[in-house]
C-alpha cells in the first residue's frame, strides 16, 4: 500500500490520538452510570478523510489499545472472558475492524446527500457498529461464561447487555456525529 507523505502524517497523528484516548481515561467519559466511549471517533474520522485502508489501520490500533486495556485493567464485563482468548480477541478486534468498513460503505452510499448529513450518518453507523458488534459478540460467544462469572442466567446477561447497548450506544453515536462532522469538514478543506 503506497501512501503519500501527507496521508501518512495524518494517519500517524490519528494513531497517536487513538493510543492516547485508548490508554488514558480521555477515551472513556463517565456520565452517571454510563461510560461514553470516544474511541471510534478517530477511526471514523480517519476513514472518512483518508479512506478505507488507513481506516482499517486505525481500527486495528483501536483493537490493540482495547486488548491492552482488557489485559491490564479489564472492565468488569470482560473479566470472565480473560481465560477465553478466542472470545476475548474476537470481541475486541472484529468490531473495531468493522467500524471503518461500515463507515466507508455508508458514506459511499450517502454521497448524494448533503456532506454534513452523509458524514453524520456515517459517524452514527460507525459508532453503532462498534457497540452492536462488541456486545453482540460477547452475547454470541461468551454469554454463558459471563453469566457464570456474575452468577446470572444467560437471559439476564443478554438483557443487561442490551440495556448497556441502548444506554451507551445511542449517546456514543450522538457524540460521534457531533464531533465528527466539523472535524471531517475541516480536514477535508485542508486536503483540497
Amino acid at each position: 500500500m503506497k501512501m503519500k507523505a501527507k496521508t501518512l502524517t495524518t494517519l500517524a497523528l490519528m494513531i497517536a490520538l487513538t493510543v492516547i484516548l485508548g490508554l488514558t481515561p480521555l477515551g472513556y467519559i463517565p456520565i452517571g452510570a454510563i461510560e461514553i466511549t470516544l474511541m471510534c471517533i478517530p477511526v471514523v474520522v480517519g476513514t472518512l478523510v483518508l479512506g478505507l485502508k488507513p481506516g482499517l489501520i486505525l481500527g486495528l490500533a483501536f483493537g490493540v489499545t482495547s486488548l491492552i486495556k482488557a489485559l491490564t485493567a479489564p472492565p468488569a464485563l470482560l473479566v470472565p472472558l480473560l481465560d477465553q482468548p478466542l472470545v476475548l480477541y474476537t470481541s475486541v478486534f472484529l468490531p473495531r475492524l468493522l467500524i471503518p468498513l461500515t463507515t466507508w460503505l455508508v458514506y459511499r452510499a450517502c454521497q448524494r446527500l448533503k456532506p454534513a448529513l452523509s458524514i453524520g450518518i456515517s459517524a452514527a453507523v460507525g459508532s453503532l457498529t462498534n457497540t452492536v458488534f462488541f456486545l453482540g459478540l460477547i452475547i454470541l460467544l461468551g454469554a454463558d461464561k459471563v453469566a457464570e462469572g456474575f452468577g446470572m442466567t444467560v437471559g439476564a446477561v443478554i438483557g443487561t447487555l442490551a440495556t448497556v447497548g441502548a444506554t451507551n450506544g445511542l449517546p456514543e453515536a450522538a457524540v460521534a456525529v457531533i464531533v465528527t462532522i466539523p472535524v471531517v469538514k475541516a480536514l477535508q478543506k485542508l486536503n483540497q
